[in-house]
């Protein structure tokens, strides 16, 4: 894909494809699939072709294709007609949506006590409050303050013509991160997690304590900030398959709260369907 020229950020080109690469082999759990999937990542980063999202657009609505930190997403128009059963339709309370109706999607409130108050992210979450303003940190602590169309009136977007964002290159830079810590090389993976947090803070003092981390307190914290980066962006479901993570639900959560899973809990994990097992010649009971 190296001589082709995309039309929009809706088609995939080589750095996307690098992406979706690199998370294939990082989920092979083998040391040098992590050095080929972290050097994939770097390749992306050097290109030059993205610039990450700054502290204004993390809290900005993520509504723009344009937006220089997307790497690839779908330009939504009116022609679309999409409305309610749509993403912004479960996540933007100020579109026609489940949100705005009280079948609220929010973070996790365990997870969110631990981001820092100076961190931006933080604002990103809590309630709607007089004006299209947000109750920061209030409950049901949904995405009130990272998805969100720019009227802030709610029911006011639908159909809906903000964008789709599938692939944003801070993943590259905590992706990065997490497999250079994974296989040791605790300073490339400590430049890579402040290159995100110089975004996320305003003052360096707030992420000085990243020099402090190694060994496997490196890993955690930037499994914990990939987390909190992407919340509701459709990258915690692989994270945790590849670093076999156990996550214990929140107090908030309507459904099994308190409850945790393994990475290799059943319900976690698609089964192929009866159909395919049964005319699929290329599956074999070694291998399904």
């Amino acid at each position: 894909m190296s001589t082709y020229t995309r039309p929009n950020k809706a088609s995939i080109n080589q750095n996307v494809a690098k992406g979706l690469l690199a998370y294939v082999y990082a989920s092979m759990g083998q040391s040098d699939k992590n050095i080929m999937a972290r050097d994939l990542a770097d390749e992306v980063i050097n290109s030059g072709e993205f610039t990450m999202m700054n502290q204004d657009e993390v809290t900005g609505g993520f509504t723009q294709l344009s937006t220089p930190g997307w790497m690839w997403g779908f330009d939504l128009t009116v022609a679309n007609d999409l409305g309610l059963v749509s993403w912004h339709g479960f996540m933007d309370y100020y579109s026609y949506s489940y949100q705005a109706v009280g079948n609220f999607r929010g973070i996790d409130d365990g997870l969110y006590a631990k981001i820092n108050d100076n961190d931006i992210r933080k604002q990103q979450f809590g309630a709607p409050a007089s004006g299209g303003t947000v109750a920061v940190g209030e409950s049901p602590l949904i995405p009130i303050g990272k998805f969100y169309n720019a009227a802030r009136t709610p029911f006011s977007q639908n159909p809906m013509t903000d964008d789709y964002v599938y692939m944003r290159v801070t993943e590259m830079y905590l992706l990065s991160a997490e497999l250079s810590a994974v296989e040791g090389d605790d300073t490339a993976a400590r430049t890579r997690l402040k290159q995100v947090l110089a975004n996320r803070y305003d003052d360096a003092a707030d992420y000085a304590y990243v020099d402090g981390l190694s060994g496997q307190d490196l890993v955690d914290e930037i499994v914990f900030n990939t987390k909190i980066e992407f919340l509701a962006e459709g990258k915690s479901y692989l994270l945790m398959k590849r670093r076999k993570l156990t996550n214990t639900r929140g107090s908030i959560h309507l459904n099994r709260a308190g409850e945790s899973f393994a990475y290799d809990d059943p319900r976690l994990t698609f089964e192929v369907p009866q159909r395919e097992l049964t005319d699929n010649p290329n599956i074999t009971e070694g291998n399904k």
